[in-house]
């Protein structure tokens, strides 16, 4: 994760609990991809609570970007619980970019606001309101494939559920 996303996740920490917040990782394992296999700190994931619920749905959407502009679904299965049927889509329009060597430019979450009107401490949900820019997918010789046009002010429901101490993904409505 480059120091400028770091920082920008720090800064949205730090702003949601009131406290600077250092960012954590654990070194990668051997064999791995670039998938965060381990979620930072500053990334809300290891803190119960409203606050850090939304700073890890914003994570989760800048994780996106990166997976569709590095063609790794990694990024956001490590994320995301394998009941997420969203997660599940993105999941694998990320495989096929990869494995047919496309790519698509630019995919953007581009987050208006979020808040959470409701934790227990195990799960929470974060309502969203966000802009996707439109977007061009290319085939490996650089032809357009696939056209999408942008969706200004959609408004999405990101289930969250804990495990193993930090915040997954279980769906997005």
């Amino acid at each position: 994760m480059g120091v400028r996303r770091k920082a920008a996740l720090l800064v949205l920490l730090t702003a949601a609990c009131g406290q600077p917040v250092a960012p954590q990782s654990l070194p990668r394992l051997a064999g791995t991809t670039s998938a965060p296999t381990a979620v930072t700190a500053a990334s809300g994931a290891a803190v119960a609570g409203p606050q850090s619920a939304i700073a890890f749905t914003r994570f989760f959407f800048a994780e996106i970007t990166a997976a569709f502009a590095e063609r790794d679904p990694a990024r956001v299965a490590a994320l995301s619980q394998p009941g997420c049927k969203t997660c599940r889509l993105y999941l694998a329009s990320l495989t096929q970019l990869r494995d047919k060597h496309q790519r698509a430019t630019p995919v953007t979450f581009d987050i208006r606001f979020a808040e959470a009107p409701a934790t227990d401490g195990g799960t929470a949900r974060v309502d969203v309101q966000l802009d996707v820019p439109a977007s061009t997918w290319f085939d490996a010789q650089g032809r357009v494939v696939y056209s999408e046009r942008a969706s200004v002010g959609v408004l999405q429901t990101v289930e969250l559920a804990r495990a193993d101490g930090s915040w997954k993904v279980a769906e997005i409505t």
